[in-house]
Order: structure tokens, then C-alpha cells, then sequence
């Protein structure tokens, strides 16, 4: 006799699909795994209009399903609101009276429950906190922080310094009373551990991202690679993207093009007006693609010259699946010490120094096939998969089960 599965709670401040974005892209392939061991219960957000389309594909992914939009002008006065009322932005972001009435029913059910960002722990009651698992995924309130210390906006600053400070407060309650928290690499882990009690230590859990290499396989596109072709991908309206284009475009690109005529496409949605001021005669942006392999296909050289970035960076990971060199900074490898180690990857931080690492690679012309065998050895989306189905499949029998 075949027993029940038990049933999992799953809450997403963000639809997770399509699986296009570093969230939803995560979420996606633990959902789908966490599916062949529970009956998934999903609830999450639509924050754009254009992702609507997508609502009637999460019958596919989970079985059942309660989806509510949630647009920016909503978004905008719960952060304000939170401003009113002291708490982080982050707690009151994606606040939603009818969500959180669906989800207090859900959670008193459910026999695990995971939830995908901190802005989603509000909608868990205290009484379930012990038979549930936050996923973090990034150390979110350093992140303020090291925004507050770039800008030289005082407006600005003091709304960063304001939530760096009330987020860590969040994030350490929730640590408390959740099951266990996932960062996504052992280096966000131990930074995120550095700041709790030793008491909580043994709640932190390491939850690497993955990449679906028979997707990323350079062998589907039959296509020329595009001599001077340099490439980063990326959610455009998203600051360290941002802040990664423009320096690489305003203090890198100059100098290669001095001694290598190039272009620089950079290829992803919502691309911000700072951004579309870029495109000149070699600066393509553009804009939503249906999918970024073929540009990576294409692409002689992929680039990811973050200034700032916490967590593991998928448009490292799918770059390298798709075995292609890669000119980085050590931000944008920060979590990724294991790809690092490859020839394929060259890392520099100065403008000069990125450029002439870029320059040297153009000149190599070559393919970075051990790139892809480092990814597909290291980056399983089924090794974190085991790791969180560990911890959520004997979640109701208490903390410390």
C-alpha cells in the first residue's frame, strides 16, 4: 500500500516560471524536486503584468496552486508604510491581506513549509515557524549596507543604512524561530553565521544554486561564434547589474576597442534608462529576449565585472555550461571558489587589468570545455534538492527534528 506524500507549503514572493531570473530560476528546479516527494502546495506573487501569461503553466509544477498580482504601485505604498510604521522595507514589501489569510490556512496543514525569501516569512504565523524553512538565499541586509556606503545620495544613504539595520534584526528573529535558514554558498553562509548567537550556528545551512546542463549545451546551436562578440545577461533593472554595465562600458570598453574593434551586447529585461543610455554603434542592449542561450551561443567572450554581488551568480554558472571564457571580478565569483579554479576563468579588478584580460582571451579564441565539466560536476540542482528534502521531511515532528 503506497502511502500519502506529505504535503509542503511553498511561499514565492515571485512566480517561478518561467525559470528566466536568478529567483524563479532557483525556486523552479527545487520546486520541481521537492514534487516528486510531496504534494506541493504553492502560493506566490505575480509583480509584473507581463508575467500573467505564465499563471496557467504552475498547474505543471505544483498541485495546487493560489497566485495573486501584486503591481508596483502596491509595492510602493507598502514600502512606505513600512517606513511609517518602523519596520524593514523588506517585511512590508509584498504584504497582502488576502495572501496572508490563504497562507495562515495553508501553514496549520501543511506538514513542512519552505519559504523563498524574507519577504515571504510574514506570511507564516509563529505557531508553524518550528516545522519550516526560510531560504534567504542572499545576506540581503549587507547588501544595503554596502549600497549606502556607493552612493552619494544622502536621501538614499539613509534609507540603505536605515534598512541594512532593520533587516539584520528581522533576519536574526526569523533565524530563531524558523526550522533552518539557506544561504547560497558556504561563503554567504559563514558571513551570515559571523553575525548570530553561537546558539544558532547549527540552523544555517549552505543551499548552492545548480545549472541544468543538458538546457545550457552549446551543442543545440549550430552557429557561428561572432568574432569581437563580448556578452553579460542579466535582469537590467537590477543596481548591481546596472553598476556592472557601466563601468564595464564607460572604464573598461574604451581600452579594448583602443586595440580591438567589439561589441558589447547586454542582453536582459527592464533594462534601466542608465543602461539604455549606453547603446551607441558597438553597445547593444536589448531588452527582454526570449532566451539568452543563442547570445551566449554566439558570444567569444562572456563577462561578469560586478562591483557588487552576494550570493552565487547564475549568469556565471549558465556561461560556463555553455563553455564559454569568462572575464570576471572577484565579486561577481563570490560563492563560486570551486568554478574559479578553472583556466576559463580570468579574474581582475581594475578597469586596466579587466581589460587586458579580456583582450588576452579575445586573442586566445578559444572554447572553455573545462568550464562545463567543472559546473556539471559541482552545480547540481539535485544535490541542494537532497539537502533541503533532508531538512523539510521530518519538519512537523519539531525544531529539532
Amino acid at each position: 500500500m503506497t502511502s500519502t506524500p506529505k504535503t509542503i507549503l511553498v511561499l514565492c514572493h515571485r512566480i517561478p516560471f518561467p525559470a528566466d531570473k536568478g529567483d524563479k530560476i532557483r525556486n523552479y528546479y527545487l520546486i520541481k524536486s521537492l514534487a516528486s516527494h510531496f504534494k506541493v502546495i504553492l502560493g506566490c506573487f505575480i509583480d509584473q503584468p507581463y508575467d500573467q501569461m505564465y499563471q496557467d503553466q504552475l498547474p505543471t509544477l505544483a498541485d495546487s496552486v493560489y497566485c495573486r498580482s501584486l503591481f508596483i504601485r502596491k509595492r510602493a505604498w507598502n514600502a512606505c508604510h513600512a517606513l511609517f510604521i518602523g519596520t524593514s522595507i523588506t517585511e512590508r514589501f509584498y504584504s497582502d491581506a488576502k495572501m496572508a489569510d490563504w497562507a495562515a490556512e495553508q501553514s496549520a496543514h501543511a506538514d513542512a513549509i519552505l519559504v523563498a525569501s524574507s519577504a515571504m516569512a510574514q506570511y507564516v504565523p509563529a505557531q508553524h515557524r518550528s516545522k519550516a524553512v526560510l531560504d534567504f538565499v542572499d545576506y540581503d541586509s549587507q547588501k544595503w549596507r554596502h549600497y549606502a556606503s556607493q552612493t552619494d545620495n544622502a536621501l538614499k544613504a539613509w534609507i540603505y543604512r536605515r534598512e541594512a539595520r532593520k533587516l539584520q534584526q528581522y533576519e536574526k528573529l526569523l533565524v530563531a524561530e524558523f526550522k533552518a535558514a539557506c544561504l547560497v554558498s558556504n561563503s554567504e553562509a559563514q558571513q551570515f553565521e559571523a553575525d548570530l548567537p553561537s546558539a544558532l550556528h547549527h540552523k544555517i545551512v549552505a543551499l548552492p544554486n545548480g545549472i541544468d546542463v543538458d538546457y545550457f549545451n552549446p551543442q543545440l546551436f549550430e552557429m557561428p561564434i561572432e568574432a569581437g562578440l563580448i556578452v553579460f545577461t542579466g535582469e537590467m533593472n537590477y543596481q548591481p547589474n546596472i553598476d556592472a554595465v557601466i563601468w564595464f562600458a564607460q572604464r573598461v570598453l574604451p581600452h579594448i576597442q583602443s586595440q580591438n574593434k567589439v561589441r558589447f551586447c547586454i542582453v536582459g529585461r527592464h533594462p534601466s534608462a542608465e543602461v539604455l543610455a549606453l547603446r551607441n554603434d558597438y553597445i547593444e542592449v536589448t531588452g527582454r529576449v526570449e532566451d539568452v542561450r543563442p547570445y551566449l551561443a554566439r558570444a567569444q567572450l562572456v563577462v561578469a565585472p560586478m562591483q557588487l554581488a552576494r550570493g552565487i551568480k547564475n549568469k556565471v554558472l549558465e556561461a560556463m555550461a555553455m563553455a564559454k571564457p569568462i572575464v570576471a571580478t572577484q565579486a561577481a565569483l563570490f560563492g563560486l571558489e570551486t568554478a574559479a579554479q578553472t583556466d576559463a576563468i580570468a579574474i581582475a579588478d581594475t578597469p586596466e587589468l579587466f581589460a587586458d584580460a579580456c583582450l588576452k582571451t579575445l586573442a586566445a579564441n578559444e572554447h572553455a570545455w573545462a568550464s562545463r565539466d567543472v559546473v556539471a560536476q559541482h552545480f547540481c540542482w539535485q544535490a541542494s534538492a537532497n539537502t533541503l528534502i533532508s531538512l523539510l521531511i521530518n519538519a512537523n515532528d519539531g525544531p529539532n527534528a
